[in-house]
Formats: structure tokens, C-alpha cells, sequence
């Protein structure tokens, strides 16, 4: 029952005399002290990482990705009153573009560290309902972020800026070598059994783990387990919801990235635009992102299972005031009884959302027992007939 949220933007240079202005606003930014380390608490909301920020002597809420340029929303751009640097033409995860407006930021402190002169696009995050639900005033991204070097701490929720790698004092790990966009998002190819996925985005703004494209699927597709099949959409971008698509999830015997090899990993593949490695995966390891040097170390080791897919069978969306079956997994129990995409939900658990706010919708997202319940009783409506189900989350691989 996982929505997942895919917060990246990419630039879509469309003239030369933009392309020059927005490169340089990428490059744009310094660090007022020479010598630092700051360690910064965060919080987790929906498998993403928020943490406190301060701009003009004002804390705010920041969501840090490493997908996406700063972003800032249009509350706290018309609070600030900074002029525009240049419009760009932005996508986002789900393939969506618009302009936005870019600016410069003359300061924002992140712990002890004042970032100076960085650029940030300008959106309205509150847009889509599941990004509405983290409720940030903005997104420290990745051309501030390779000013320095980074450190998340997922098991303690502890983040570390510093500027040198002695800092950290940590042991060698496994390396992750990467290129960057122009934004400094960081890059790299992730090769499954002999298939290449290039220029796959290193994204802390997913919340999933391997999400691969649709032609490596079927180059590997040889060598796969079981294969499950999925219609319809668990996805949102800055702008709104993915369209639908087919997924397809199976377990791979080896994937390798860097020096990375892992066995039996579960990937999904899609037709989109979002090519993505998220914090389902890293949340396994200390990482630190030495953007000086290019690449990403993983220490500390956490043993993890990844070769299972448990699900109910199905997930939802908001849509229009009320609750929706959004997502159905091929041949899973709730495909069996005859749930269908677009039947409405209008009771979870006991709870009743037949009619639904952004209120709502919030509290599902960030209800525990939704997510990582092992059982869920759901009551639908089809042509004002009611039904009743219940459900075990089960491994759809082991149908």
C-alpha cells in the first residue's frame, strides 16, 4: 500500500541565451566558512527526508533530494520578494513541464553552514496532494548540495555537512562512482545481469528503491524470477500523479553499481520518465556524498532482505473529493474477487472516507498501520453497491 513519491525536476534548456543564464545560476553559490561540520537532525515522513532550515532568521521546512535543484514555494518566494532570474521549462518525474520561475537566494543556513548565493526554481508544492501531505516550504537540492560533502545517518536521522572527508572518520566502504546533471544531480549506470541502465538518478526524493526502465526489462528478461505484473498509478511528481502505466517487478540474481554487487534485488520497471535509485535502498547504509570527488561511499552495512514483494494487491489515490482504487496487481487476491481500478474506496480499516479532504488524505499517508499493517479491511462501491473485503499482505511472488 506504498505511494511513492518521485520529487525530481529536470531542466529542459530550450535557447541558447536561457541555457547560458540557467547554467550559470546552477554553478552560482559559495559557503560562508572555510573550515565546517554541522550534524543536523531530520525527520522521516513518508520515507523522505525533512529538515530545518533558516532563511532571513525564519526556520522552515526543507525536503532533501538529491533529484532536484533548491525549490522554494510561492508562498515563501512572495514572502521573500526576490526578484526572478530567468523562466525555465522544468519536468518533472512523471514527464509533466512547465515553466518556472528561477532566482537567486542571497543565504540559507543548514545547522551551522551558511549557504551563499544558490539558485532555486520557484513551484507551488502544493500542487500535488501527496507532496501537499510532507508540508515543506521548500527543497535543498543537489546545486547546493555539492558545495560540500553530505552524510545522511538513516538509523539515527542525523544529517552531516562538512567540507572534508576526515570529518566523518568512517572506514572504507563500498563506492558508487556518479556524473552530474548540470544541476548537480548526481548520475550513475546500474548494470542488471549484463544489462546497462544508464544514467540512472541518485534521488534521497524517492521514497522506493530500484525503479528501472521498461527496455532493460526486456534485454534481462531472460534471467528473471517470477515476474509480476501491475496497471495503473503509485506515483506523484511536483505537478500531480503519474499517468498509468504497466509495471513489472521481479527479483534479479545480480545487480551491480560501482563496487556494489547485491543479490536477488527486487526492481521495478515502467514506461516513464524516472529512471530512479531512492532511499528504500540506502536507507541500508551510511552514505556519504563526496561530491568533490565524485562519488558516493556506503558503510555500515545493514542486512536487509530485498527479494520479496509484499502487497495487499492494490493502492489508491485521491482524486475529485473522494478515494479510488488507483493501482491492481495481475492475478493477486484483490484481482481475484474483482476489485477494479476505479472502484471507490469508502471505508479503510473501520475509518469511513466516503467523502475526503486533503485532511484525510494526509492522515492516510502517514498512517503506520496502512503502510506497514499486515492486514487491511477495505470497503468499496461500485454503481452504489457496497462491498466488503479483507486482506493479507502477501508475497506476490509466491502466488
Amino acid at each position: 500500500m506504498k505511494i511513492t513519491a518521485l520529487i525530481f525536476l529536470l531542466l529542459l534548456v530550450l535557447s541558447s541565451c536561457k541555457s547560458v543564464k540557467m547554467i550559470k545560476l546552477m554553478s552560482k553559490g559559495e559557503i560562508e566558512q572555510q573550515q565546517f561540520i554541522s550534524e543536523i537532525p531530520f525527520d522521516d515522513k513518508m520515507g523522505l527526508i525533512i529538515l530545518k532550515v533558516t532563511i532571513s532568521g525564519e526556520e522552515y521546512d526543507f525536503l532533501y533530494d538529491t533529484g532536484a535543484p533548491n525549490v522554494i514555494s510561492k508562498e515563501l518566494a512572495a514572502k521573500l520578494n526576490i526578484k526572478p532570474y530567468v523562466s525555465n521549462k522544468t519536468s518533472d518525474s512523471q514527464g509533466n513541464k512547465e515553466d518556472l520561475e528561477y532566482l537567486l537566494l542571497p543565504k540559507i543556513t543548514i545547522g551551522c553552514v551558511d549557504f551563499l548565493n544558490t539558485g532555486a526554481a520557484v513551484a507551488d508544492l502544493k500542487r500535488s496532494s501527496v507532496i501537499a501531505c510532507l508540508d515543506v516550504d521548500g527543497i535543498i537540492g543537489a546545486n547546493l548540495m555539492r558545495k560540500a560533502i553530505w552524510q545522511i545517518d538513516y538509523e539515527n536521522k542525523l544529517l552531516r555537512v562538512s567540507n572534508t572527508m576526515s570529518s566523518f572518520k568512517i572506514e572504507d566502504g563500498e563506492r558508487i562512482p556518479f556524473t552530474e546533471k548540470f544541476t548537480g544531480t548526481p548520475i550513475s549506470d546500474i548494470n542488471v545481469n549484463g544489462a546497462i541502465e544508464k544514467n540512472v538518478t541518485i534521488d534521497t526524493g524517492s521514497n522506493g528503491g530500484f525503479s528501472l526502465s521498461v527496455k532493460t526489462y526486456r534485454e534481462a528478461k531472460d534471467s528473471l524470477a517470477p515476474v509480476v505484473i501491475g496497471v495503473g498509478t503509485t506515483t506523484s511528481g511536483i505537478y500531480g500523479v503519474g499517468e498509468v502505466d504497466t509495471n513489472y517487478y521481479t527479483t534479479f540474481p545480480l545487480i551491480s553499481i560501482g563496487n556494489v554487487e547485491l543479490k536477488n534485488q527486487m526492481v521495478d520497471f515502467n514506461k516513464g520518465n524516472s529512471l530512479t535509485l531512492g532511499n528504500t535502498f540506502f536507507e541500508n547504509y551510511l552514505v556519504t556524498y563526496n561530491w568533490p570527488e565524485k562519488e558516493i561511499l556506503l558503510t555500515n552495512k545493514k542486512e536487509h532482505d530485498n527479494s520479496s514483494f509484499n502487497s495487499f494487491g492494490f493502492n489508491y489515490f485521491m482524486n475529485d473529493d473522494k478515494l479510488f482504487v488507483s493501482f491492481l496487481i495481475e492475478g493477486s487476491e484483490a484481482d481475484q474477487k474483482g476489485i477494479k481500478r476505479g472502484d471507490q474506496i469508502i471505508a479503510l480499516n473501520g475509518v469511513d472516507y466516503s467523502e475526503m479532504t486533503q485532511d484525510k488524505w494526509c492522515e492516510i499517508l502517514h498512517n503506520t498501520e496502512l503502510r506497514k499493517g499486515e492486514q487491511i479491511d477495505v470497503t468499496l462501491m461500485r454503481n452504489d453497491e457496497t462491498t466488503s473485503y479483507q486482506f493479507q499482505k502477501k508475497n506476490q511472488f509466491e502466488r
